[in-house]
């Protein structure tokens, strides 16, 4: 999945290989977040399109930020160039908030 994230953070999906593409929102409030994305799906047709909308909450029981980077770091293995864009996506998707989200548990 790594391969395909997008490499410009204002592009329309998320993960996209072609012909297949990914988008994933934080679904509140969900009703938005369809009317929202309507224009895009429309204008990708002849793809396969998939709209995950994510729903979390804090929980003290779940898993913190640190445990799901560890978690995809193992699944990318020895890759280096893969382990580059991880840490690049990481970087970037956080910035600011990196340290302070460390430890929020979902």
């Amino acid at each position: 999945m790594l391969n395909y994230w997008h490499q410009n953070a204002e592009e329309k999906f998320d993960f996209n290989s072609g012909s297949e593409k990914i988008e994933v929102e934080e679904a509140t409030p969900i009703a938005n977040e369809f009317i929202h994305f309507l224009p895009t799906v429309e204008s990708t047709l002849g793809s396969n399109v998939l709209i995950a909308s994510v729903f979390t909450r804090d929980h003290s029981k779940g898993t913190n930020l640190v445990e799901l980077i560890e978690s995809i770091r193992q699944k990318v293995g020895n890759d280096a160039e893969l382990m580059v864009k991880l840490n690049t996506i990481i970087f970037h998707t956080l910035a600011d908030s990196f340290e302070a989200s460390l430890q929020t548990k979902f």
